[in-house]
Formats: structure tokens, C-alpha cells, sequence
């Protein structure tokens, strides 16, 4: 996990098509982005991989950094929230990855499940000259399997 992320500005958001939401409409002064990920199975004994999909129109992104988020469910309750679990910088395709040993990794109190996850992208500065728009992804499922 590499780099940080945080936008000075946050700009309006809608929704896109393929799990993925932009930024930055209307008098924009930055490039639009699609942020997107996909639905996981994970165990609480086996490596798994979150991903992240980061492109502006249907080029990849590279060397921007993603962060990723873990919504939670509180066992008995039905309360749910949600943290930061970390961060990763994408490659040349766009692709963002953190890879945990387990759902153990993500899930340190014993009254919480995580249920989905989600990706962030706030740029702070230029990349490659290029000033990208802040984008975010709608929640993706982490299927559990024992």
C-alpha cells in the first residue's frame, strides 16, 4: 500500500453505468474518471484481493492513488459503518489491488462483518499533467464462503 490521497475540493458526483461513479460535471476544470470494483469472495482462511478499476473516458489511469473502504455490519443490531482499510496506487491498466490473508484481517472486533467494500479517488495534484476529477465507486459485495 503506497501513497496518499485527499482532494482539496470535492466536486459533484453521478452515477455511471458499470459500477463506477464520476466526477466533476458541468464548469469543470478537470478530466473526468470512472472508478469501479467488483463483487468478492472471501474466507476467513484464505487470501483474497480487493480491486479497483480507475479510468478517464477509456483510457486507464496510472500512479493515482485509491483508497478503499470496508462497510460493516454489527452483528444482532443491523447497524452498519464502515473505515478506511487502505490504499494503492494503480498501474499501468488503471488497477488498483490490496491483497489481505483473510477476512480475519479486515474483521478485528468480534461483533462486526464485513458485508461490501468500496473505492475512493481524491486527487491532490496532477498526474502526468493531467488534473483528474475525483470519482468514487457504489459499494461492491464481499460474498463470504467458509
Amino acid at each position: 500500500m503506497t501513497g496518499t490521497g485527499s482532494a482539496l475540493t470535492r466536486c459533484g458526483v453521478a452515477a455511471t453505468v458499470l459500477l463506477g461513479i464520476t466526477g466533476c460535471r458541468g464548469g469543470k476544470s478537470c478530466t473526468d474518471t470512472t472508478l469501479a470494483v467488483a463483487a468478492v469472495t472471501a474466507s476467513s482462511s484464505a487470501p483474497f484481493v480487493l480491486e479497483a478499476n480507475l479510468s478517464a473516458g477509456s483510457r486507464p489511469v496510472a500512479d493515482a492513488t485509491i483508497s478503499f473502504y470496508a462497510k460493516t455490519t454489527a452483528a444482532g443490531s443491523g447497524s452498519s459503518g464502515g473505515s478506511r482499510i487502505g490504499k494503492a496506487a494503480t498501474d499501468g491498466g488503471g488497477r488498483a489491488r490490496l491483497t489481505f490473508s483473510s477476512l480475519k484481517d479486515l474483521e478485528p472486533l468480534r461483533d462486526e462483518r464485513v458485508t461490501a467494500y468500496e473505492a475512493e479517488f481524491r486527487p491532490l495534484n496532477r498526474i502526468g499533467g493531467t488534473l483528474y476529477c475525483a470519482s468514487s465507486s457504489p459499494d461492491a459485495e464481499i460474498r463470504r464462503v467458509r
